[in-house]
């Protein structure tokens, strides 16, 4: 099967597939965060990572489980990363640094991690971008062009309404 979107992978999706759930909303996303990975698996989507989604997703293991479990959540997470044909990207820093400038600029509320993530996948040239992230909008977009510079979906049962 041909793959018909290209998806950043925000860490969040990553963490709900590997993370013990600990609320009735944390079983939900992991139950849908292992559904995505399936899709990825088969080919319905391609993934995309860039190095600062493996260092927050690494940290946030490291400093939330403990350290004889950790190892196994890193291994989990290579294994989420090997089964799902996920791709390692490297965007070049200068064209990402000027995305950030121009994300700042649109929207403040946006933190550091999110702002470069989402500068890397829009550098990347990627369409999607995948989260669980509430706080994000639904685009970015250039205010000076007008032009959506990436999409943002939330994992959601209606991300799948379309299967």
């Amino acid at each position: 099967m041909k793959s018909i979107e290209g998806h950043f992978i925000d860490a969040s999706i990553f963490l709900a597939a590997i993370l013990e759930p600990r609320t009735r909303t944390d079983k939900k996303q992991q139950r849908l965060a292992l559904r995505y990975f399936t899709r990825l698996s088969s080919g319905v989507f391609s993934g995309y990572v860039t190095l600062t989604v493996y260092s927050e997703v690494v940290h946030i293991i490291m400093s939330e489980i403990d350290e004889i479990v950790w190892v196994q959540a890193i291994n989990q997470f290579l294994n989420l990363m090997s089964n799902s044909s996920i791709k390692l990207e490297t965007p070049s820093r200068i064209k990402t640094y000027g995305v950030c400038m121009t994300i700042k600029s649109l929207e403040s509320r946006i933190g550091p991690t999110d702002t470069t993530l989402l500068a890397e996948a829009i550098t990347l040239n990627i369409p999607y971008f995948i989260t669980f992230d509430e706080r994000l909008g639904k685009y970015v977009r250039n205010n000076k062009t007008g032009k959506k510079l990436i999409t943002i979906k939330r994992l959601s049962d209606a991300f799948f309404a379309k299967d």
